[in-house]
């Protein structure tokens, strides 16, 4: 349950050294229709005060994303302010706006209607959720379509044209096995399926660097295959999938039996009584017990109980 708790910056458009989740979200396209309309006597009206996916604007889209995580700052009180989570929050915020209309103003198209699912999926979460969280709400994959061609420059994931990468700050094919990649070169609201990091049957992680001591790590494209072997902490699975026991294997249904929230498709996580092993469960409304913030629905979990980001 727990999604990236920073501001717009992190998916700029250069290869990254932190570790790429074998877990992955699902992809979706980015040219799925999903708009619903407003009726048509409030159409025929003009009188609907809320934008319809099929209206909805860059300027409306970023207006929406900035004021949810505003909204959430005003109900946070004192005892809030002094968590973690807060300090984390507030900036990422005050960047929203500036992060957003980058994006909008980018090598990129705008779909409104898979803008419109996402803003509803962003709403529908709340808590800390304001323009870096998106990159981690499947609802939010394909708002943007990059025009970028091979070779041209850019600053974010999100504007190479789709079947290209990006790799040193320029859009480029998909890296071959063993080759340096980029993890997460779809940006923040761009499609999996339009940004492959890798060749096919291959996946983007984080493996040992050359560097004379050791120490250095890049990613690469390392095989990627359902039920073949696999390295646990190098998550050498394909996106969508976990590394479960030694194999590569689907992220599991409610019920089935885990070892982490990786292990359990997105919207679940794994209950854990007590040793290794556990079920995929739905995670836990607010006032409920929890060990972790990833137990709980609000992704909150404070003095071992699920509560609200802030103001409860």
């Amino acid at each position: 349950m727990s999604l990236l708790a920073c501001g717009g910056g992190g998916d700029e458009a250069t290869p990254t050294t932190h570790a790429a989740s074998s877990s992955g979200a699902k992809a979706s396209s980015s040219h799925s229709a999903i708009g619903s309309a407003t009726s048509p006597a409030s159409a025929i009206a003009g009188k609907s005060s809320t934008p319809t996916a099929s209206t909805l604007t860059k300027e409306e889209f970023c207006a929406r994303i900035v004021k949810l995580g505003e909204s959430t700052l005003a109900k946070c009180n004192k005892d809030d302010q002094n968590q973690r989570t807060y300090l984390d929050f507030k900036p990422a915020v005050a960047s929203a706006k500036a992060d957003c209309e980058a994006r909008m103003a980018s090598k990129v198209e705008f779909h409104a209607d898979v803008a419109g699912r996402c803003l509803g999926a962003a709403e529908a979460r709340a808590g800390d959720t304001t323009f870096g969280q998106l990159r981690g709400l499947p609802e939010c994959m394909g708002v943007l379509t990059g025009t970028a061609a091979l070779g041209d420059a850019v600053k974010f994931g999100e504007e190479c044209a789709p079947q290209l990468t990006v790799l040193d700050g320029k859009c480029a094919k998909p890296a071959a096995l063993n080759a340096v990649c980029t993890d997460f070169a779809r940006g923040t609201l761009g499609s999996d399926t339009d940004h492959p990091s890798c060749e096919p049957n291959l996946a983007c992680r984080m493996m040992p660097g050359s560097g004379v001591d050791g120490s250095a790590f890049v990613n690469r494209c390392v095989k990627a295959a359902l039920g073949e072997r696999c390295d646990p902490l190098v998550g050498n699975c394909p996106n969508g999938a976990t590394c479960y026991q030694g194999k590569c294997r689907e992220r599991a249904e409610l019920g089935v039996e885990c070892m982490n929230d990786g292990d359990c498709k997105d919207g679940s996580m794994c209950e854990l009584p007590g040793g290794m092993f556990g079920k995929c469960a739905a995670p836990k409304p607010l006032g409920e017990k929890c060990k972790e913030s990833s137990n709980c629905a609000s992704d909150h979990c404070r003095a071992n109980k699920c509560t609200a980001f802030c103001g409860g």
